[in-house]
C-alpha cells in the first residue's frame, strides 16, 4: 500500500474509491518504414478519475477520444507512461505480476468482436476456460460455469459450438466467462457496435442487471448516447483528455460539451433542447418519441393549469 493511502486510512478519512486514476497519460509512438520514431502523441492526456464500487459509469467518446485506451489500462492490458491507478487501494505496477495478474481477476472485459476472446469448442468449455486456467478445481468449475450460465440465459447452449451462435449470442457467452470468474467489474469496450438493434438491448439489460442484483460495478465504454441514460455517472473525453463527467441529466442538458466531444445529439434531444430554450420548465435529456410526448403533456397541463 503506497505512502498517500496509508496516510488516509491513518487518519480516518473515507476518500478510498474502488478504482482511482490520477494524471494518466498514455503516449503512442508513430514510426516510419525504417522503424524510427517520428511524432509522439498522447492518446491519454492527464486524465483523472474516480469509481466507486458498484456503480454503472459511462466513458463516453467518438473514435480516437482515448475511452478504449483508458478502458485497456483497468485490465492492464496497457500501463501508463505518467500517472497511476489504483485499483482496491492497491497501485498497478507492471512489474509486479502477481498483482497485475490478481486485478485481471477482479477486472473483466468484453470488447467489440466477441470472436476475438471467444476459443471454447463449446459454450460450456469457452466459460470454463477463465477457471481452468487458474487452477480451481473440476466442481468449482462445474459450478461456476453453471452459474455463470445462468445468469446470461445461456444454459441451454452450453453444448453448442460458439460458431453456432448469434453476435448477441456470442457477447453473452463472452460476459459469462468473466462471470465464472467472479469480477467485481465487467467493463464493456464498444461491446455492442457490431450487434442488431434487439441484440444491444439484451445485452444492455443483462448488464444492468448484473449491476443491480449482483452489484458488479460495469463501465461502458461508448459513443451511443442512447447506451448510458441509465449510468450513474458518465464521463466524456476527447483528443485523449477529460472533458466533462457528472450525472447522466447533468451530461445531456450540456449540449456544449456534447458537441465539443464530437458526438451526434440524437434528433428527439436536439428538439428538447429547443424546447428548453423557449420554455426552461421543458426537460432535456430525452432520446425517445415517447419521452418527448410525455413531456410536453406534463408541460401542457401545467401550463394549462396555471391559465
Amino acid at each position: 500500500m503506497d505512502v498517500q493511502l496509508l496516510f488516509f486510512r491513518n487518519f480516518g478519512v473515507e476518500n478510498m474509491s474502488f478504482i482511482r486514476i490520477k494524471n494518466l497519460v498514455h503516449q503512442f509512438h508513430m514510426k516510419d518504414a525504417n522503424g524510427e520514431i517520428t511524432e509522439i502523441y498522447n492518446a491519454i492526456d492527464d486524465v483523472s478519475m474516480q469509481i466507486e464500487e458498484g456503480q454503472l459509469i459511462a466513458i463516453l467518446g467518438r473514435n480516437g477520444s482515448g475511452k478504449s485506451t483508458l478502458a485497456r489500462h483497468l485490465n492492464n492490458l496497457l500501463f501508463p507512461d505518467e500517472g497511476a491507478i489504483w485499483i482496491d487501494d492497491i497501485k498497478i505496477r507492471q512489474e509486479d505480476e502477481e498483482n497485475v495478474w490478481n486485478n485481471r481477476k477482479k477486472i473483466g472485459m468484453v470488447f467489440q468482436n466477441p470472436d476475438n476472446q471467444i476459443i471454447g469448442t463449446t459454450v460450456e468449455e469457452d466459460t470454463a476456460f477463465g477457471p481452468e486456467n487458474i487452477g480451481l478445481e473440476s466442481e468449482r468449475i462445474k459450478k461456476l460455469v453453471s452459474d455463470a450460465l445462468t445468469a446470461v440465459n445461456m444454459e441451454h447452449k452450453k453444448n453448442i459450438s460458439p460458431n453456432h451462435l448469434s453476435g448477441g449470442q456470442k457477447q453473452k457467452v463472452a460476459v459469462a466467462g468473466i462471470l465464472a470468474l467472479k469480477p467485481k467489474c465487467i467493463v464493456l469496450d464498444e461491446a455492442t457496435s457490431m450487434l442488431d438493434p434487439h441484440s444491444r438491448k439484451e445485452l444492455l439489460k443483462l448488464v444492468m442487471e448484473l449491476n443491480k442484483k449482483e452489484k458488479i460495478t460495469i463501465i461502458m465504454i461508448t459513443h451511443n448516447m442512447e447506451e448510458v441514460t441509465s449510468a450513474d455517472k458518465i464521463f466524456v473525453m476527447n483528443k485523449g483528455k477529460l472533458l466533462s463527467q457528472g450525472s447522466s441529466s447533468e451530461i445531456f442538458n450540456n449540449s456544449e460539451i456534447i458537441k465539443e466531444a464530437g458526438l451526434e445529439i440524437p434528433e428527439i434531444m436536439e428538439l428538447a433542447i429547443k424546447m428548453h430554450n423557449k420554455n426552461p420548465e421543458f426537460k432535456t435529456g430525452l432520446f425517445t418519441v415517447m419521452e418527448f410526448a410525455n413531456e410536453f403533456e406534463r408541460v401542457y397541463n401545467d401550463k394549462r393549469k396555471q391559465e
